[in-house]
Formats: structure tokens, C-alpha cells, sequence
């Protein structure tokens, strides 16, 4: 019965024995070394995105102009539209539209967040823990458009018996 209560004590004991001293640089080393191995990443499945991902072009362009159009926004004609990047726990999407470009965040719950792409820089330096992406330019295509593949129209005919 001793020997069982003797060894709570004992460790007890040399717990305690170490408090107060400072832990060397290679125990400092490993427990910073251990915290960050620990830190998780979790990222919340978006089933919005997902269904923004199934959607062809023109329906995509579609959802992301009346997601615009639902903020305020004006975008009568949208050209193109495309993801950029995951921001917090949204998906970041940029609407081309003939009045500008439009950042649209999609959150797991299915809200709907716009900004005008102009407005984030301003945004930011209002609010410095937001943080939020600028939004990439559109793609510009320099290729030339190609040529029409048309053939020549014949010359009339001459009339018969004519020179």
C-alpha cells in the first residue's frame, strides 16, 4: 500500500522540481517546431461552389450579373468571368462588366458578398484588418482576329454573242 502512494509523490516531486528554470534554446526550438506542426488548416466545403463550377460559361456569367445586379451594382452586359482565389472561408469570384469589374464572395452558407473591384483598395485602407483581395484584370487577348475565309465572288458572265 506504501509503494502506491509513494509514486504520485515521487513524480509529484520532480514536476515541481523543474519549475522556475528557464528551458534551454533547443526545448524553445522544439516546442515552436511542435506548435506549428500542429496548426490545422480546415477548409469548409462550399457546395455553392461547387455548383458555380458546374455551370457553363454563359450561365456562370449570368449567376455572377444578377449577383451584381441583386448589390446595387450595374452590369448590363457582362464579358467574361472567371474564379480568382479562396478568401477567408469564401470562394472569390470577378465579374468583367461593361461598367467595370466586380468582386462576388461566395460563402458556404450561400450569402453573397459584392464589391466593386475599384472600391477595394479604398476598402482596405478603411478597414485594415479586411484585408481584401485585389481583383486580377481581365485577360486581354492581342491575338488578331482571324481573317474571314471567303472566296472571291466570279466575275459576271459576259452576255453571249458579245465581245
Amino acid at each position: 500500500m506504501v509503494k502506491t502512494s509513494v509514486r504520485p509523490a515521487v513524480l509529484l516531486l520532480s514536476l515541481l522540481s523543474a519549475c522556475g528554470q528557464a528551458p534551454s534554446d533547443e526545448a524553445e526550438s522544439n516546442a515552436a517546431t511542435n506548435a506549428s506542426s500542429a496548426t490545422r488548416h480546415i477548409t469548409i466545403r462550399n457546395e455553392y461552389q461547387e455548383n458555380m463550377l458546374k455551370l457553363s460559361d454563359t450561365q456562370r456569367d449570368l449567376t455572377l450579373r444578377r449577383a451584381v445586379r441583386d448589390d446595387g451594382g450595374k452590369c448590363n452586359h457582362i464579358n467574361s468571368s472567371k474564379f480568382q482565389q479562396d478568401y477567408k472561408s469564401m470562394k472569390m469570384w470577378v465579374a468583367h462588366c461593361d461598367s467595370g469589374d466586380w468582386a462576388v464572395f461566395l460563402a458556404p452558407t450561400g450569402e453573397v458578398q459584392v464589391r466593386a473591384c475599384n472600391d477595394i483598395p479604398q476598402l482596405n485602407a478603411d478597414n485594415k484588418w479586411l484585408n481584401l483581395p485585389l481583383c486580377h484584370p481581365a485577360p486581354v487577348d492581342l491575338a488578331l482576329p482571324p481573317q474571314p475565309n471567303w472566296s472571291e465572288p466570279a466575275p459576271p458572265a459576259q452576255p453571249a454573242g458579245r465581245p
